[in-house]
C-alpha cells in the first residue's frame, strides 16, 4: 500500500476515521479478524503502491509521441510514393532529426538524474539515494543459484534446491547435544522478573511500543506497515490493548 500518502494530514485523519468505523463494527476480537480489518481500511484509504520505476520516456512521453507521429506521417507518405526523391529526403531528414532530439532528451534526463542522486550522496541522505537508484534501475530480479548436492552433482531445479537447503540445515542444526547438564546447573540463576507476567493494562504502554516501531521497513506476513499502526488513531490502540490483554 502507498504509505507515502500518510505525509498528508488529511489522509492521516481519513485513515483514523475509516479504521475507527470499521473496527467499531468488528464483532469478533481475534487476531485474524483484527488484522484483516486494519489492512482493508488502510488499503481503502491509501490504495496500492504505484509503479516506481522511471526512465527517460516517463517525463518526455508527450514530446516523444509528437516526434514519432510526425516521423510516421512522413514515412507513410514516402511509402505511398517510393519513387519520389523529395518525399524520401523529407522522411530521412525527419528521422535524423527525431533521433538527434531523442538522444538529447535521454542525455538531459540522465544528467539531471545523476545530479539529483549525487546531491543525495553529498548530503548523506542514504535513504533517498538508494530510492533514486531503485527508481532508475528498477527492482532487482530474484532468482535461484545452482547448488552442489551431497553427492557432488549440480542441482538447478528450484524444488530440489529447497530440498537440498532443508537437508543441509537439518544435518547442521539437528545434532546430538554435547552440553554437560551439571555445568548448566552450576550457572548462576537470574531472578524471575514477575513484572513480565502483568498484562498491559494501560493504553499508554501500547502507544509507547507503537511509537518505537521503525518506519520505512517492509511489512511482515500481514502486509501492514508500521506507518499504518502509527496513524491508526486512539481506537486502534484500544483494540490492540484489548487483544493483548486477552492474549496475555
Amino acid at each position: 500500500m502507498n504509505v507515502n500518502k500518510l505525509k498528508l494530514p488529511e489522509i492521516q485523519e481519513e485513515l483514523e476515521t475509516t479504521q475507527t468505523r470499521q473496527l467499531s463494527e468488528l464483532e469478533s476480537n481475534n487476531w485474524e479478524s483484527l488484522i484483516k480489518t486494519i489492512h482493508a481500511a488502510a488499503l481503502q484509504v491509501l490504495g496500492s503502491k504505484t509503479r516506481n520505476h522511471q526512465d527517460w520516456f516517463d517525463e518526455n512521453d508527450a514530446k516523444i509521441r509528437n516526434l514519432l507521429t510526425e516521423k510516421h506521417r512522413l514515412f507513410m507518405i514516402h511509402q505511398n510514393d517510393p519513387d519520389s526523391t523529395s518525399k524520401k529526403d523529407a522522411y530521412c531528414g525527419k528521422r535524423s532529426e527525431v533521433q538527434k532530439k531523442l538522444r538529447i532528451m535521454q542525455d538531459t534526463w540522465l544528467s539531471n538524474k545523476a545530479n539529483e542522486i549525487q546531491g543525495y550522496a553529498d548530503r548523506h541522505d542514504m535513504k533517498r539515494f538508494y530510492e533514486s537508484l531503485k527508481c532508475v534501475y528498477g527492482p532487482t530480479k530474484s532468482g535461484t543459484f545452482p547448488l552442489l548436492g551431497a553427492d557432488g552433482s549440480l542441482i538447478t531445479k528450484k524444488n530440489e534446491i529447497l530440498e537440498r537447503w532443508a537437508e543441509h540445515f537439518d544435518s547442521v542444526l539437528n545434532r546430538p547435544s554435547d552440553i554437560n547438564d551439571e555445568a548448566i546447573q552450576r550457572l548462576p540463576q537470574v531472578p524471575i522478573n514477575h513484572v513480565l507476567d502483568t498484562p498491559p493494562t494501560e493504553e499508554e504502554e501500547v502507544v509507547t511500543a507503537t511509537r518505537q516501531m521503525s518506519t520505512g521497513k517492509a511489512p511482515g506476513s500481514d502486509a501492514i506497515t508500521a506507518e499504518v499502526f502509527k496513524s491508526g488513531g486512539r481506537y486502534l490502540i484500544l483494540k490492540q490493548t484489548e487483544f493483548f490483554q486477552v492474549l496475555w
